[in-house]
């Protein structure tokens, strides 16, 4: 993977509405993952937003432990 394709927290709140406190939360609960770490900068690959929406879409019907679940089970 090369750095171009990788994105910060600030692009992954612009492209889904959450906050980077909601960023942070879900990494903390094993959801989704920094693809690389450069000294304090978090970086992600561009498939983080199309998971942040569909863990925001299926929040409210799942606890995140199941989205967890299912995210390691690819079934989301």
């Amino acid at each position: 993977m090369d750095n171009k394709d990788l994105i910060t927290v600030g692009e992954i709140t612009k492209q889904t509405g959450i906050t980077r406190q909601g960023i942070y939360y879900y990494e903390d609960k094993g959801l989704i993952k920094p693809a690389m770490l450069a000294g304090r900068l978090r970086l992600y690959s561009r498939d983080t937003i199309d998971l942040v929406k569909k863990i925001q879409a299926n929040k409210d019907t799942y606890k995140l432990e199941a989205i967890k679940n299912m995210i390691e089970e690819g079934k989301l």
